[in-house]
């Protein structure tokens, strides 16, 4: 008998499934297809009341209502046939290491047998030795290939299992009506499920998340930015801005750079619901962009002309950055004069002018950032020049500990900090508060 056995949970999976895969493959293909066909009525429809309906103001929500149902649907059916289709391969691979591990068995049962004959020739005292060497060799390579097979078989029946149970966990929660609420720390150990990820890429097609658009500036200059609008802007005038402009470490061709770092992270984690109009411009090349005066004016312009298009307050416009973006959002202060209502920045300072009367500054930096463009010494004293131009700012911050740029970037936005009123507010609503050519105001929303 060989020295191995193949494990029960593996052989069930075997005859289970061995000559099936192919038809649960294709019997997921056709839910897909079904999911996807609702995507493409979806976008009929759209079409049909985009020309029957045309609202005043330009915002269909039907329209856009529809365009979530198709992007969501189209996300679901692609989903699930890329799972399945990786379940499929999985699966297959257990049944073929499965069957590889039967062969091992089989070959280890033949030497075995080499072995026993060896030994019960007629003078057993002089068996062929080389022959039963080679027979326990290729046993001893036979076991340590088994083990290899069974170790990975068993792990990836053990990933399967897991999708299982993720699904079912989740969609208990979603059977009570907290779907929405599932984190990954919620289900498998920390694992993202795909339903959770669904609800989580539900939550996103509201109105009051990140909207990708482009703005083309009459100076020629085109930027492509994010913008978050609060589920009721379309319904109300008045609401602030601020625009945040990323560092040089988030720049390249990737949508991910503004929306998963710093002030997009918190607000598409749902860490904070700004009571305004946020914009993230994607910066591509940031030493050539930023570095362009055209560029820069056009950065201001997009600010005003989003504002303008959400009937925002013209009174409060505010601007934001970190690092080198910290930097341009100083620099659009002195280039733009009575424009912004106020500048929030982390890591970043820039020479002061009277451009700064009636713009309220709240400057951040770490014990330990870097000080080429954004010394502390120098964010100290451009604060103080602040008030001396007939601006205004809070107390210059500096977090205590070993922080570089990206840490304070995200201790500047993603916490609260103690505002002059001695209350815990989020800087975004901190900016958002204050108006142009006015000293610092109390905090009016702290979420």
């Amino acid at each position: 008998m060989a020295s191995r056995t193949i494990p029960n949970d593996l052989l069930e999976f075997k005859n289970a499934l061995e000559g099936k895969v192919d038809k649960v493959v294709a019997d997921a293909g056709k839910i897909a297809k079904s999911i996807s066909d609702v995507a493409t009525i979806s976008n009929t429809a759209k079409a049909s009341v985009s020309e029957a309906y045309k609202p005043a103001d330009g915002n269909n929500q039907a329209v856009a209502k529809l365009e979530s149902l198709a992007t969501l649907v189209e996300a679901i059916s692609s989903d699930v046939t890329s799972t399945a289709s990786a379940a499929a391969s999985s699966a297959n691979a257990i049944i073929a290491d499965v069957n590889e591990m039967d062969s091992l068995i089989k070959d280890m049962e033949a030497q075995e047998g080499i072995i026993s004959k060896e030994r019960a020739k007629k003078d057993p005292n002089k068996p062929n030795t080389s022959t039963i060497s080679a027979a326990q060799s290729k046993i001893k390579e036979d076991e340590s290939k088994f083990d290899e097979l069974e170790a990975k078989a068993k792990s990836a029946l053990e990933a399967l299992k897991g999708m299982d149970k993720s699904v079912q966990d989740v969609g208990s929660v979603a059977a009570a009506g907290d779907a929405k609420d599932v984190s990954k720390d919620d289900v498998t150990g920390g694992a993202t499920t795909q339903l959770a990820e669904y609800t989580k890429y539900l939550d996103q097609l509201k109105f009051g998340t990140f909207t990708k658009k482009r703005y083309a500036d009459p100076n020629g200059e085109v930027i492509d930015y994010f913008v978050y609008v609060p589920d009721y802007g379309r319904q109300v005038s008045g609401l602030p801005t601020l625009m945040f402009m990323h560092g040089g470490g988030d720049k390249g061709i990737g949508d991910h750079v503004c929306t998963d770092s710093c002030v997009g992270e918190l607000i598409k984690n749902k860490s904070i619901t700004p009571s305004g109009i946020v914009i993230l411009p994607h910066v591509p090349v940031c030493t050539a962009n930023y570095e362009n005066p055209k560029y820069r004016k056009a950065l201001a312009n997009l600010a005003v002309s989003v504002s303008k298009e959400y009937n925002g307050d013209p009174d409060r416009i505010s601007v934001g950055g970190l690092s080198y973006g910290g930097v341009i959002a100083h620099k659009l202060i002195t280039e733009n004069p009575g424009t912004f209502s106020a500048v929030v920045s982390a890591c970043g300072a820039n020479d002061v002018d009277s451009s700064y009367q009636g713009v309220s500054v709240w400057n951040f930096n770490g014990m330990a950032s870097a000080t080429n463009h954004t010394d502390k010494k120098y964010v100290a004293k451009q604060t103080e020049a602040v008030k001396a131009a007939g601006g205004d700012t809070m107390p210059y911050i500096q977090f205590k500990g070993q922080y570089g740029h990206t840490n304070v970037g995200n201790l500047t936005f993603q916490q609260k900090q103690q505002d002059q009123d001695g209350n815990m507010v989020w800087v975004i609503e901190w900016a958002f508060s204050q108006v142009k050519g006015k000293p610092i105001q109390s905090t009016i929303y702290k979420g």
